[in-house]
């Protein structure tokens, strides 16, 4: 019982210390939670990122392996990273009632949505919270990013190896025909050679010509083949044909 007016004063004074207290020990886990949950978010986006940087251009692999860290990390059933075909959709992060399945949209840094990232819970666990749907929406901003990133790397590998295959072609153009001039012009001075009527050719010397004829043709028709597989490999209409052979070993001494 209070019976003397200075008590009250001290037990004002308890409540107003433990009030202020409270508010320090409550602002202090908050930040505890806060570096927690930034640090988690940290080492999922590392290890996301190393997953999608040690697959290199294989686009496919590298978000399989996403997909394998966010259900492993954030304990979910399913985890699934899908590419837009054709004409980009546009859509919002949604959350299904039950708070166990989040969709959300992977969108580029200009902006446009590629793609969704989906994260689906076991009916028998815990439904999705506030912390569990930040996290996805910090993959989902990375993988946006980093997809973005693989698809420009593979549209400027593709177009060094569009221009270096046009240098190759361009050298073996020229190489090819340099031969095919060579070869006509040899066919041309062995046909005008026997047309000459004005002079008597012995039959050796029209042989001779005729044969040089045949032979720079046989080189022309190998030339004019050669061109012609190797439009048909460029087409894909021509493929080897792989099987397998057993190599006996042959020794020296046996």
């Amino acid at each position: 019982m209070i019976a003397d007016p200075a008590e009250w004063v001290a037990l004002l004074l308890f409540l107003l210390i433990a009030i202020a207290t409270a508010q320090l020990t409550a602002r202090e886990r908050a930040r505890v939670q806060e570096a927690a949950r930034r640090g988690r978010e940290a080492q999922l986006l590392r290890r996301i990122g190393q997953g999608l940087g040690e697959a290199d251009l294989d686009l496919e692999r590298g978000l399989r392996a996403a997909e394998a860290t966010l259900a492993e990390e954030l304990r979910l059933s399913e985890a699934q990273v899908a590419l837009n075909a054709g004409t980009p959709a546009t859509g919002k992060a949604l959350m299904t009632d039950d708070r166990r399945s989040l969709t959300l949209p992977l969108r580029s840094p200009a902006d446009e949505q590629i793609g969704t990232l989906a994260g689906r819970r076991a009916a028998e666990s815990p439904g999705l919270d506030a912390i569990d749907a930040h996290l996805l929406e910090a993959v989902a901003r990375q993988l946006g990013a980093a997809i973005e990133r693989v698809r420009l790397r593979i549209e400027a590998n593709e177009a060094e190896a569009l221009r270096r295959t046009d240098e190759l072609k361009s050298a073996l153009l020229n190489a090819v025909s340099h031969d095919l001039r060579t070869q006509l012009a040899s066919i041309l001075a062995s046909a005008g050679s026997l047309r000459q009527h004005d002079i008597d050719w012995t039959a050796e010397e029209e042989d001779e010509f005729a044969a040089a004829i045949v032979e720079e043709a046989e080189r022309l028709n190998g030339i004019v083949g050669n061109l012609l597989d190797l439009s048909r490999i460029e087409g894909g209409s021509l493929r080897p044909d792989v099987d397998a052979h057993v190599v006996a070993d042959h020794r020296e001494g046996e």
